[in-house]
Order: C-alpha cells, then sequence, then structure tokens
C-alpha cells in the first residue's frame, strides 16, 4: 500500500469533514475482504478528529465503554485506561502538527507540497498509526493499511451521500441488538441490520502470591495503621527485555493514611498475567518501610480482587470503601511537576548515557539503541519539553541513526594519547553510608554477576538474596537496569552483561542494590581505567568497617525449630 494513497484519502476526508453529519455513537461494522472491522468518527477536544477502526470484538468493547463512560457510573477510572491502553485499534487522525515525529511531518510536507495542499488549521496534518495492546503505538502493515483506506474511503462517501441514499447509521451501546453493517458496491455503499457481535466480559485476574518466604516475614510483622491502594496505568511508556518497544506498565500505587506519605512501589511490565510480581513488589515495599499495614483500604474492584487473598493468608484485613477525600487532589499539581521533572530527568539520563558511551559499545547493544531510539522520538512531540532539550533530542536521534547505518563501524584515531586494549581494567569506588568504601579493580570484562560477587566479599556480606545494578544511578529505575538472572521477569540480567556493555566508563556513578527485604544500597563510581589487565577482581583500597548484614540475627522473631532439630 502507498502511503501517499493514505495521505490523499485523509485529506479528502478533511474536506469531507464526516464529523459534522456522524456523531461518536453512529459506529457502523465494514466489510473488507470478507473480514468485519468496526468504524467510528471521534473527535477529541475538538482538536483533533480521530477515525477509529476496531479490528475485533475486544476493541469495540473498548470503545463501548468509553462511549457510556460516566463520572458517576461504575466503570472506574482505571478501567477506563485499562481499555483504552489495551486496544489494537487502527487510527486515522487529522492532528497538529506538534504531534508528529520530524519524519512523519517531512513525508506529510512533501506530499502537500506536490499536490499543493495548506497545511494550515488546527487539524491539518494526517497521523496513521496502529495502537498496541500496552505498548506505544507503530506503523500499520499493508494489511492494516488497506484497512485504513477502505474505511476512509467509507465515511467520506457516506458524509456526502447519506441523505441520497437513505442509508442511516445505527447509534450503539453494550445493550444493542443490531449494528449497521456496510458493503461497497460498483455505484457506491448499501446497508442492512447486522445482529451486535458477542462482546467479551470485563475480566480481571485474581492476585495469588507464590512467595512463601516474602509472605512469612510479612506475616510475623507487627501491624499498625490504614493504606490505601490503588492499581493504576502508568501514562508514560518504559522499555523492558523482551518487549519489542516501549509498553505501559502498572503500578499499584499505595498510600499510608497515618503518616500521609505515599508508599513506593514497583511498577511491573505485565500485572496482568503476573499478579504474583505485583504483590512481591508490595512485600518489598513494606520491608523498605519496615512497617506494615493492619488494614489495607481500596475503592474499586480490581485492586480488590488483586489483594484479596493475599490479606487473608497475611493477617492484613481489607476494607471496600469510597477513595478517602483529597487524597491526590491537593497534590495533583505538585505531582505533575514531578512527574514532568522526573521525564526531563529521564531524557537528560539518556542523553548523557548515549553521549559518553563510545560508538563501538553502543553498537554491541542494538537493541537496547534501537528502544532508547524510540524513547527520545516521543519525548520529542510532547509539547512542554524545553525546546533546548528538543533539540538535544533530535541531534541525539540523527547520531543514532548514523551509528547504525556505519558499516563497517568506523574508530577514531588517537592522538597524542595511549591506544586503548580490548581488555582494560577500571577503578570502581563503592560506599555504603558515610566513611565506609571500597576501591575494587576490576576488569571491564568481567560480568556485572562478577563484580556482585566481589562487592560482597569485600563487605563481608553472604551472597544469599537477589540483587541489582541501575546505570542511572537511581534505584528501582527501569530506564538502564541489570537484575540477577531469574529475578525479575523480562530485564537484562547481570550474568549476560559486561561491565563495558553496561557503560561503566571512568566519571560514570550508579547504583548497586542488594537484598530486596533490607535494600542495601551502594554507591559506585567508576575512578579510572588503566590500560593493563587484570585477572581476577581485587580490593586496592578499603576505609571504614562494614556493617553488619544481620545485626538482629538472633532477635528477628523468625521460628528456629529446624535448626533445632539440626
Amino acid at each position: 500500500m502507498n502511503r501517499d494513497l493514505l495521505y490523499e484519502k485523509a485529506f479528502r476526508m478533511k474536506e469531507a469533514q464526516p464529523w459534522k453529519t456522524l456523531k461518536a455513537e453512529q459506529v457502523f461494522a465494514l466489510e473488507i475482504a470478507e473480514k468485519i472491522y468496526y468504524v467510528q468518527m471521534a473527535e477529541d477536544a475538538d482538536t483533533d478528529k480521530v477515525l477509529k477502526i476496531c479490528q475485533d470484538e475486544n476493541d469495540l468493547k473498548s470503545c463501548l465503554v468509553a462511549l457510556e463512560y460516566d463520572d458517576d457510573d461504575i466503570v472506574s477510572d482505571v478501567e477506563l485506561k485499562a481499555q483504552a491502553f489495551s486496544q489494537n485499534t487502527l487510527i486515522c487522525a487529522l492532528i497538529s502538527r506538534d504531534y508528529l515525529r520530524e519524519k512523519d511531518q517531512e513525508a506529510v510536507r512533501t506530499y502537500a507540497k506536490d499536490h499543493g495542499i495548506s497545511l494550515r488549521g488546527r487539524y491539518a496534518w494526517p497521523q496513521m498509526l496502529r495502537l498496541v495492546s500496552f505498548q506505544v503505538p507503530r506503523e500499520p502493515d499493508p494489511e492494516e493499511e488497506n484497512a485504513m483506506a477502505e474505511s476512509m474511503e467509507a465515511i467520506i462517501w457516506l458524509s456526502q451521500h447519506s441523505e441520497e441514499s437513505g442509508i442511516q447509521i445505527r447509534e450503539i451501546s453494550s445493550d444493542t441488538a443490531w449494528i449497521t453493517l456496510i458493503r461497497k458496491t460498483a455505484d457506491g455503499y448499501t446497508a442492512e441490520d447486522m445482529k451486535m457481535p458477542k462482546l467479551p466480559e470485563m475480566e480481571i485476574p485474581a492476585g495469588e502470591s507464590r512467595n512463601d518466604v516474602f509472605k512469612m516475614k510479612t506475616t510475623k510483622m507487627k501491624k499498625h495503621g490504614t493504606w490505601y491502594c490503588q492499581l493504576d496505568v502508568l501514562s508514560d511508556p518504559r522499555d523492558a527485555e523482551g518487549v519489542d518497544g516501549l509498553h505501559y506498565a502498572w503500578e499499584l500505587q499505595t498510600f499510608n493514611l497515618d503518616s500521609a506519605q505515599d508508599v513506593s512501589v514497583q511498577p511491573v511490565r505485565d500485572y496482568v498475567h503476573r499478579t504474583d510480581v505485583m504483590l512481591d513488589k508490595l512485600m518489598e515495599a513494606i520491608f523498605r518501610e519496615n512497617t506494615c499495614p493492619k488494614e489495607i483500604l481500596v475503592s474499586d474492584a480490581r485492586t480488590e480482587k488483586l489483594l484479596q487473598s493475599w490479606c487473608k493468608e497475611v493477617g492484613i484485613r481489607l476494607s471496600r470503601g469510597d477513595m478517602p477525600e483529597g487524597l491526590y487532589e491537593e497534590n495533583d499539581e505538585d505531582t505533575e511537576n514531578q512527574d514532568f521533572e522526573e521525564m526531563i530527568k529521564q531524557v537528560d539520563t539518556v542523553l548523557e548515557f548515549l553521549q559518553m558511551v563510545p560508538d563501538e559499545i553502543l553498537l554491541e547493544r542494538q537493541k537496547d539503541l534501537a528502544e532508547q531510539r524510540v524513547f527520545l522520538e516521543i519525548m520529542a512531540v510532547v509539547p512542554e519539553i524545553p525546546a533546548s532539550t528538543r533539540k538535544k533530542i533530535i541531534k541525539t536521534v540523527q547520531r543514532i541513526d548514523e551509528l547504525v547505518n556505519k558499516t563497517p563501524v568506523k574508530r577514531k584515531k588517537t592522538t597524542g594519547k595511549a591506544k586503548r586494549t580490548s581488555e582494560t581494567s577500571l577503578v570502581i569506588s563503592v560506599s555504603l553510608g558515610s566513611g565506609c568504601y571500597r576501591h575494587i579493580q576490576i576488569s571491564n570484562k568481567e560480568s556485572l554477576e562478577a563484580f556482585s560477587d566481589q562487592i560482597l566479599n569485600a563487605f563481608d556480606f553472604f551472597d544469599d538474596h537477589g540483587h541489582a545494578f541501575f546505570m542511572d544511578n537511581r534505584a528501582y529505575s527501569d530506564m538502564d537496569c541489570y537484575y540477577m538472572a531469574g529475578f525479575e521477569d523480562g530485564e537484562r540480567t547481570t550474568d549476560e552483561y559486561t561491565l563495558e556493555q553496561a557503560g561503566a566508563f571512568p566519571g560514570k556513578k550508579f547504583k548497586y542494590v542488594f537484598d530486596f527485604g533490607d535494600d542495601w544500597t551502594f554507591q559506585c563510581r567508576v575512578l579510572k581505567e588503566l590500560n593493563e589487565i587484570t585477572p581476577h577482581p581485587r580490593v586496592i583500597r578499603s576505609k571504614g568497617e562494614a556493617p553488619e548484614q544481620y545485626p538482629d540475627w538472633e532477635d528477628d522473631g523468625w521460628d528456629d525449630d529446624d535448626d533445632e532439630e539440626d
């Protein structure tokens, strides 16, 4: 399918203005190549005109949920977002230029110039994309482009000939028995009533915790106070190993009502199919806070079903009620500002990382490079991004494109500096609290797992828990993290990546977290690089006495029956 054909039909759709004759409730079925699609002409805040093409009954269900949503309805905001993010709908939109990627802007400019079309107006720029369930939108494939072209042609014809043809498009709802079916003929379109397809029920997964150690520890903790919990889908996309492109994660938003403080629970990629991971993250937060609630309050069915069985197992009372008044409203503006500042920090971290790491190392991480490129492209079109940051993003994307197109890799000549061998040594300062640090000399080719072993040896810790490295220097950040193999599903693992591949170069700061219950957080900084080989990692400088790993081992309240039997 020629993309110019889609542009041609999009500009014809703009001229026909079907949104003036068809309401959002007038959804119709359209037969294309013996397959049924469901087509809706919608508006977004009177600024964008969006033609939605639902590819199956699940998408149609999401469309109806949005149509029937009401502030007083039983459908919660979370369920509305869940339905919206789960769609695989095709989108043909007329939008503002600012929401298009640079390369798409250039393609539209070229087409408009070649065909004498003005791009002025509030919704002058066409956009074609396919929504992907809980992932960022993608380019449509040829079959989907054909469905887009046929749908635009049908809605243009209906807006221009509905009166003379006598075709009436039914308004639909979740309890509608019939929907209008449109078929193409030699000289136009015909319409007939079709039985409304059976829509899928909204399935909510029940929570199941498989971590008996975490549950036992939670059960034995003293409980007091009340927490409020609510599942939500995060609106900022992120990357994860094993997922093609950026995705939208689930977060269990948690608030301690007694201290009036947020409790940070790490988001997960796919809570729907891995409820146990979400519950593990909640228990990790309980251990980190060193406090366990006596009661958890929820206000929606999804969160209640996640926590129901687990609360019963660990001895926490679960109550259903309204969200406490003013819980999030008072801090909405502050939260938005913090979220935006965090978003800018993420962009700056990515830019700094890509500028610091040599080309040859970046090219060894092509998948990561592609994911970072997608992230930067998305951020480049966010209207609130400062112009200076947007320029940096564009330059960085251009550099990535240049890198990927390099074959073979061109290495810069060194002048006046010693050439680096393929294997060098790093001196890394690892500190734990104030006045306690170890300088470790280690090969840049050693794995992160080997570096973890050396850190624990240097501080006299038992290697009996999970660990992770956070190369953007923010503990539990998802931007550039490496988890112990088998611990965090879908993440890059420390046994598969070397220090060099992870971007450990002089001046780099990053964090190492050990034991996700006690959260021992080590601050790491690469002091220098030596043009020599270190066969085995070693501590070359030590200061301060390391803290005890288990200071209250005998008084922690655990049963010792097994030890006594031994």
